[in-house]
């Protein structure tokens, strides 16, 4: 069997939406490449954690590693809010301990 486009300029196309209450773009997959569960369920944590919490997840974050404090939150507030500590690499660049959820 073989598949063709329906013109030349049409794909089809495979969307994975997440229902969150703030609206986010849905990530968009041409059929010929993979979709990998583990990444969806990942990003899933990610934007579950960074919506409750004023912290940032770097790339290829797992649930239960380290998380960036959001440059924007100052030094003070940061030790009201992360009590586990932080850690300062650049001025705006803080790494702390996921918070308890």
């Amino acid at each position: 069997m073989r598949f063709q486009r329906l013109t030349p300029d049409m794909y089809t196309c495979a969307r994975t939406y997440t229902h969150v209450p703030d609206p986010l773009p849905a990530q968009d997959y041409p059929t010929f490449v993979g979709r990998n569960f583990y990444e969806i369920l990942r990003a899933i944590d990610a934007l579950q954690l960074t919506m409750y919490h004023k912290v940032a997840t770097p790339a290829n974050w797992k649930q239960g590693e380290d998380v960036l404090v959001l440059p924007s939150i100052t030094d003070d507030q940061a030790k009201e809010l992360f009590p586990k500590g932080y850690t300062t690499i650049k001025a705006y660049l803080r790494v702390t301990p996921p918070p308890d959820t």
